[in-house]
């Protein structure tokens, strides 16, 4: 039994209507909740490919090699401070380098 007509259209608008009021009150409640117990979500950056970490450890591996090889070009720096630094034993010359970075 198919109904036609403005009756149909008329419980149609009430179905609407209706489905608006719960949604609505769904939507109220959340808000109310997330105000109350605060955001339950966090977002947060996945973590990279296996790959893509492989590619960044090889470039900071490249630009830590230029950026040696631009040092000792320039004569500010020698050979065996590099060492010194990279074994960790001079702490104020590698902050001294950080910062030029």
């Amino acid at each position: 039994m198919v109904i036609t007509g403005q009756s149909s259209q008329s419980n149609n608008k009430k179905k609407i209507k209706l489905h608006k009021k719960k949604r609505s009150q769904v939507r109220n409640q959340k808000k109310v909740y997330t105000l109350e117990h605060g955001k339950t979500t966090v977002l947060r950056k996945h973590r990279p490919s296996k790959k893509k970490q492989q590619k960044d450890a090889k470039r900071r591996r490249i630009v830590v090699d230029a950026e040696k090889a631009k040092l000792l070009r320039s004569g500010l720096i020698t050979q065996e401070d590099i060492d010194k630094m990279e074994a960790g034993e001079d702490v104020e010359e590698g902050d001294e380098e950080e910062s030029m970075e």
